[in-house]
């Protein structure tokens, strides 16, 4: 019998006209994140080792800042309570045209 692997994977990635100050600014200010993150506002200090919440109308999750690189990269943890976690992780290249956004994440069944 093959075991079944306890990680899920996927990778997104898209080409966006605007400049990576502007795409980094989505994803960590909380008053804009929830319009690209489903709805998600990020609160944090972005530290390394700092908690992290995600808050939507009846809904927050919490995880922790793993790594920041301004407009370069950002990983975090999201934690649901039932034992599975989730890494996300944003990678930001820039082009001439604006900036290829990807967007790791793996999932853990605990």
């Amino acid at each position: 019998m093959i075991p079944i692997d306890p990680v899920r994977s996927a990778t997104f990635r898209l080409l966006t006209g605007a400049p990576p100050a502007l795409v980094w600014g989505c994803l960590t200010c909380p008053q804009r994140s929830p319009r690209y993150l489903h709805g998600l506002a990020l609160h944090t200090t972005w530290r390394p080792g700092a908690q992290v919440e995600l808050t939507a109308a009846h809904c927050t999750l919490t995880g922790e800042i793993l790594h920041v690189e301004r407009e370069q990269r950002l990983s975090l943890t999201v934690e649901d309570g039932s034992g599975s976690c989730t890494y996300l992780t944003w990678l930001l290249r820039p082009q001439e045209d604006g900036t290829v956004v990807r967007l790791l994440v793996e999932e853990y069944d605990g």
